[in-house]
């Protein structure tokens, strides 16, 4: 699908091409709601406890914490969720997230039959024209074995094109 964004319209959001993925009113009550997937300001819920200033410079600082797991979360996303090490690059000047990822710091067993040997996930974000950060791309790496099967898998999303409109 395709649409342009504009807060400042009565209907904000103009859909130019459609897609049988998800439904018109589905995408519309994402892209309206305030921590919709798209928004890295949505992040600062997986951040709720110890957090840890790991690095500075003249722009950015480097954070280290323990990612929460999203309210609608699975069970599985729980436990890689809860069993990983996340770090937040925030823009000093902004103070808007550039970068975050999560690192999973040793394998475990969710189940007898299942191992989860690596995750590993990692976020861009970039200001929009109207200056909120969005997910300019997001990668997912796992490793996983279940009934004597191995299977990586990596996954790279990219939204392109956000444009203001016009």
């Amino acid at each position: 699908y395709s649409y342009a964004f504009d807060p400042s319209e009565d209907e904000p959001i103009q859909i130019s091409d459609r897609s049988d993925d998800i439904s018109e009113a589905d995408l519309r009550q994402s892209l309206v709601e305030e921590d919709g997937d798209i928004w890295c300001d949505g992040m600062a819920e997986r951040v709720l406890g110890d957090v840890e200033l790991v690095s500075e410079d003249a722009e950015t600082a480097t954070f280290s914490f323990t990612p929460t797991a999203p309210p609608d979360a699975d069970d599985m996303e729980r436990l890689v969720i809860e069993r990983t090490t996340g770090t937040m690059v925030i823009d000093k000047q902004s103070e808007q997230i550039r970068s975050f990822s999560y690192h999973l710091q040793e394998s475990f067993k969710p189940v007898i039959v299942a191992r989860v040997h690596a995750f590993d996930l990692q976020g861009a974000c970039v200001a929009s024209a109207s200056g909120r950060a969005y997910l300019s791309e997001l990668t997912i790496a796992i490793d996983v074995s279940a009934m004597g099967m191995r299977q990586t898998e990596t996954t790279i999303q990219r939204v392109e094109n956000v444009e203001a409109a016009l």
